[in-house]
C-alpha cells in the first residue's frame, strides 16, 4: 500500500489556504461534483454532492480551504456539512478512507453585515513578529484541530516561522498565535 503526502494550497500572491492530507493510492476515491448552496455563512448546512462518501458521517473528513467542517449527516452520494468559522474561498475538500477530492469549484463563504462594507466591518489587525521579509502566508489547520494555523516564509533571512492557533471562542488577538517553530531554511 503506497501512501503520498501532499499539501493542497489554493490562491495567489502571499495569502494561500493550504491543509496536509495523507493519501492512500488504492480503493474508490471520492469525486465532489456540487455544492449547494456554492455560498453561506458559518453556521449553515450545506450540501455537497457526489459518489464513493462514506455513509458514516464521522468517517469523511472535509475541509472548507484551511479549516475542519462537522459532517451532520451522509450517504454514499451526498454529505450534509456545516460550515465552519475561518472557512476561506476554495475548494471544499472530502477524504474517505486516506483518499481525497477536491470540489470544482470553489466555496464562498458569506459574513452576516448589514451589507455596506466600513470600517466598522472589520476587527483590528493582527501583527505577528515574523523574521525579515515575509514573502509568503500559507493558512492551514496543521496540527488538525479545527482552527487556521499560519505558516510566515521570510526571503531576506531564510527563515519559516509556524504560528499554531489556540484561540478558545473564535476571537482572534496576537495572543491567538503561538510561535511553536522558527527555522532556517538552506
Amino acid at each position: 500500500m503506497k501512501k503520498i503526502i501532499k499539501l493542497i494550497a489554493i490562491g495567489v500572491g502571499a495569502a494561500l489556504s493550504a491543509h496536509a492530507q495523507q493519501t492512500n493510492l488504492s480503493g474508490s476515491v471520492p469525486a465532489v461534483t456540487g455544492i449547494r448552496p456554492a455560498s453561506a455563512a458559518a453556521g449553515v448546512n450545506v450540501t455537497l454532492i457526489g459518489t464513493n462518501f462514506s455513509p458514516n458521517a464521522a468517517s469523511n473528513i472535509v475541509y472548507f480551504g484551511a479549516v475542519r467542517a462537522k459532517v451532520v449527516s451522509a450517504n454514499v452520494t451526498n454529505l450534509t456539512v456545516t460550515v465552519p468559522i475561518g472557512s476561506t474561498f476554495a475548494p471544499i475538500t472530502v477524504t474517505v478512507n486516506s483518499l481525497t477530492a477536491s470540489s470544482p469549484a470553489f466555496f464562498l463563504p458569506a459574513f452576516v453585515g448589514s451589507g455596506m462594507l466600513n470600517s466598522g466591518s472589520l476587527s483590528s489587525p493582527i501583527n505577528l513578529t515574523a523574521g525579515d521579509g515575509p514573502a509568503r502566508v500559507v493558512i492551514g489547520d496543521l496540527d488538525g484541530d479545527g482552527k487556521p494555523d499560519v505558516v510566515v516564509a521570510n526571503v531576506y533571512d531564510g527563515s519559516v516561522w509556524i504560528y499554531r492557533n489556540t484561540s478558545t471562542n473564535g476571537q482572534l488577538s496576537t495572543a491567538s498565535f503561538l510561535p511553536i517553530w522558527m527555522g532556517m531554511v538552506d
